[in-house]
């Protein structure tokens, strides 16, 4: 490998060895000539650089100081509007407790007074004349009680329907109440024209076939009786029947009370509605669906019972399957020939 070697102009080059051979070392030049060389460049240039590179890291300080400071006095005013915030939530909070409890209060006192003034008017609705007034002379009025009857009635079984509610308290027997007001009301033939005459009466009698077996089981049984009282009595009336058969009545009311488990009165309320439906069937579809829905087999086990008036009844009811049996074997026979 090739080797550089200084240059030797002829002279030695002197190495402090001493302390005096450096002073002698530096005093072999001015202090003028160090001046004028290196030293006098060193200085100016490098104050000039120095000065023009500590320009933009003291403006860039300064930056960093006010960025700073204003984003302190954000996160002071920040947390001053949290806690500002934080205050007024709590007092949501409080406010919103004591409306609870206020809503709650008002919602007890105003069952309770439902339950007392329903019940006062169920006893009333037990004279004819106070119904006949109702609907002759508040006949708007009472429009709107059909209205508030189907309402109450149906968040009564979407609030209640699953919990075990007692017979006595305030909300059942508010709902019994209407429901024995309308049963009074349906009693009488001007009732029934009534309500088959309206729409918030042909709402009220859908709403009580189809929620039927969604009611509380504590009070299961008193409220059936009043609903199969109401359903029953619109049975008697011809656009009654039609309603009943439409909302199929058979599946999704008797079907689900007619068993040898239920009380012997509301067999009774049910076999008279299946007579009333089964009296002088000439639809095919219906039939088929009474038929699917109330087996002859299960009416032979509650005739069973012994009692005179369910014997009577079922055998009734037989007799009219057999007439619409024969007299649609009849219509098919007629079509069939033609």
């Amino acid at each position: 490998m090739d080797t550089i070697e200084p240059e030797n102009h002829g002279s030695k080059i002197n190495t402090c060895k001493t302390k005096k051979d450096f002073e002698k070392l530096t005093h072999t030049h001015s202090e003028s000539d160090w001046k004028q060389t290196f030293p006098h460049k060193l200085n100016r240039s490098s104050s000039k650089n120095i000065c023009i590179l500590e320009e933009p890291v003291v403006k860039i300080k300064k930056m960093g100081s006010d960025a700073l400071l204003r984003v302190h006095e954000e996160l002071s005013d920040l947390q001053h509007q949290l806690e500002i915030q934080r205050k007024k939530l709590l007092q949501a909070e409080e406010e919103k407790l004591i409306l609870q409890e206020q809503l709650l209060d008002h919602s007890k006192f105003s069952t309770s007074l439902g339950a007392i003034l329903g019940n006062l008017l169920w006893h009333a609705s037990n004279v004819p004349r106070v119904i006949d007034i109702w609907i002759s002379k508040l006949h708007s009025k009472f429009d709107e009680f059909l209205g508030a009857v189907n309402g109450t009635f149906s968040s009564f079984i979407k609030t209640y329907g699953e919990e075990d509610l007692p017979i006595d308290s305030d909300e059942c027997q508010f709902v019994m109440s209407l429901l024995g007001i309308t049963a009074n009301v349906t009693a009488i033939p001007e009732g029934r024209q009534f309500i088959v005459t309206r729409a918030t009466g042909e709402d009220l009698i859908r709403n009580f076939v189809e929620y039927f077996s969604y009611f509380p089981t504590p009070p299961k049984y008193p409220l059936w009786r009043l609903i199969l009282t109401i359903l029953y009595n619109v049975s008697v009336n011809a656009t009654g029947v039609q309603w009943l058969l439409n909302f199929q009545v058979a599946d999704n009311v008797l079907s689900q009370c007619l068993k040898e488990s239920t009380p012997k009165d509301l067999n009774l309320l049910c076999l008279s509605i299946l007579h009333s439906i089964t009296c002088d069937l000439t639809d095919p579809k219906h039939l088929q669906e009474i038929l699917q829905s109330i087996p002859l087999e299960k009416m032979d086990k509650i005739a069973l019972t012994g009692e005179k008036q369910i014997i009577v009844m079922t055998r009734e009811i037989k007799n009219n399957l057999k007439k619409a049996r024969r007299l649609l074997h009849f219509n098919k026979q007629k079509i069939n020939n033609k």
